[in-house]
């Protein structure tokens, strides 16, 4: 397993409470541990569920380049919050991809206060609230993909983007990664598409990319 995949099978179970990756620091088979048995891992806790979930920027239809994306997340109502990377694409080749993200969670409501995404070298997030969810203990969620449709700008800089999103199902590139990837933890996931939360069309100000 190389670094790079080591990196982000720790960083893509960052828990609300005392992270895991942290609290096994020097434990070697847990460093060498899988992303599907560090999920296992998080459900055998007794204390959280796993959840399974996508994000998509897009351009009028055509997928934007983002080497980079995170979804953050908020419990409602004590506001502890949590955030996974979604996508992961190397610059140099044999590093590995992520193309979705798990993570474990204490039960409750959430909110998606963020997404952010990282062409090049910029880094633009796109503020929340964007959807809901909700896990209980022991469950593991499919959450579907979120899509963020940039439609059309207006103006000089700052400029308006405005944006219309969407909850849609996993794309099969991301279900094959997923069976790949947690191939017990994935196979045992239940369908719960994340709620939009407020419009689907929204505007932004000064965002380009």
């Amino acid at each position: 397993m190389t670094r790079q995949r080591l990196l982000t099978a720790c960083g893509l179970f960052l828990i609300l409470v005392s992270p895991l990756c942290s609290a096994h620091a020097q434990d070697k088979p847990w460093l060498l541990s899988t992303p599907d048995e560090n999920a296992q891992r998080a459900l055998q806790g007794g204390d959280r569920g796993v959840v399974f979930v996508e994000t998509i920027v897009s351009e009028k239809g055509n997928d934007k380049h983002c080497s980079k994306m995170e979804i953050f997340l908020a419990r409602v109502p004590d506001g502890i919050r949590a955030h996974v990377q979604t996508r992961i694409v190397p610059l140099l080749p044999g590093f590995g991809k992520t193309l979705g993200g798990a993570i474990g969670l204490l039960p409750g409501d959430y909110i998606v206060t963020g997404i952010s995404c990282m062409p090049l070298n910029q880094n633009i997030v796109f503020n929340g609230p964007h959807a809901n969810l909700r896990i209980r203990v022991g469950e593991i969620v499919d959450a579907g993909a979120i899509r963020l449709d940039v439609r059309g700008r207006e103006g000089f800089i700052p400029q308006t983007t405005f944006i219309h999103r969407s909850v849609e199902p996993l794309t099969p590139e991301v279900v094959a990664y997923f069976k790949e990837e947690y191939p017990k933890t994935f196979s045992r996931a239940v369908k719960r598409p994340l709620h939009l939360a407020g419009p689907a069309d929204v505007q932004y100000k000064g965002i380009g990319f």
